[in-house]
């Protein structure tokens, strides 16, 4: 994604981008599954697991937990660097958040670690 079209997009709903693309990853569409939600929202995304997306689940975040990640950008950043952080932040309180409804909350770091650990693990196509 060019930077033009990147500052087009509003810092809640680059968050929410990212986090898709981190979760479901919107690339894995073209070439993974052909049953992932194509227009996701916070109330239905879908997340795959288990290597190279070989499960899926469809939740949602309800509007408390939304509104939770809503507010790492109260106030809104005042500069780049402090967006890239309240960025960081409300991933990871995504990542919590689905990890909990899923049961991925476990997964090991990096492609690997988890292949051989049992289910619900993730890698870079998840």
């Amino acid at each position: 994604m060019s930077a033009t079209r990147w500052k087009g997009f509003k810092p809640l709903n680059r968050i929410l981008l990212l986090f898709l693309l981190s979760v479901s990853s919107l690339y894995a569409e073209v070439f993974v599954r052909d049953d992932i939600i194509r227009d996701p929202d916070p109330r239905s995304f879908s997340v795959c697991y288990n290597h190279t997306c070989k499960d899926l689940e469809t939740v949602g975040l309800n509007t408390e937990q939304w509104q939770g990640i809503r507010m790492s950008f109260n106030p809104p950043a005042e500069d780049a660097g402090k967006e890239r952080r309240q960025i960081a932040v409300a991933i990871a309180r995504m990542e919590r958040l689905v990890g909990q409804l899923v049961n991925t909350e476990q997964d090991r770091g990096g492609n690997m670690a988890g292949l051989l650990s049992g289910k619900r693990q993730m890698d870079c196509i998840d």
